[in-house]
């Protein structure tokens, strides 16, 4: 026999009031949240990708501190943008390497840019690097 809490029988009670008030709206509700979990986790992976791509030859199972980690992956599932999870997985792919939780700074402040600030810091970043390569 199956053991139903009260939690669990009040959950599946308050399931069913749901279904009952809110009818074919409730199977829209949870499609939705489907699509937002799908599309979370996409833009996860797409982060992890590419750190994975800029650790260069670094174990993939290096872990990163665990705060840092936690933030990084927080901010990941929102960056739809690729200039935003370009920058994220550059920050985890350093998390893993240092161990150090440097990356909760970092990651808090690409948290507080918008897109467009990420860009013209990279295209800003890349023109002074080119600049200062070829001075040497």
């Amino acid at each position: 026999m199956i053991d139903l809490t009260p939690e669990v029988i009040g959950a599946l009670g308050g399931l069913g009031v749901a279904r009952r008030v809110l009818g074919p709206s409730l199977d829209e509700v949870g499609a939705e949240l489907r699509r937002l979990t799908e599309r979370r986790l996409t833009n996860v992976g797409r982060v992890v990708q590419i750190a994975n791509k800029k650790s260069k030859g670094q174990h993939e199972d290096a872990a990163p501190n665990f705060r840092a980690a936690e933030l990084i992956l927080r901010e990941a599932m929102v960056a739809d943008s690729g200039i935003v999870a370009d920058y994220l997985g550059g920050v985890l792919a350093s998390a893993r390497s240092d161990g150090s939780d440097d990356a909760v700074a970092w990651t808090s402040l690409i948290g507080r840019m918008s897109s467009s600030e990420l860009l013209l810091h990279y295209v800003l970043y890349a023109g002074i690097r080119r600049s200062a390569l070829a001075c040497n």
